[in-house]
């Protein structure tokens, strides 16, 4: 009985734990600001 609901919580997480879609993402990432260290090195 136990290991069932640990399968059932562990289909209920996976179920949940789908990433939002590249395009979802990326104005998100894009409107961040770098880091001086990085800024540096994507000059160069």
């Amino acid at each position: 009985m136990r290991l069932e609901q640990l399968r059932v919580q562990t289909a209920a997480r996976t179920e949940q734990a789908v990433p939002a879609p590249w395009a979802d993402r990326l104005p998100g990432l894009a409107a961040r600001s770098l880091d001086d260290d990085v800024t540096g090195a994507v000059i160069a």
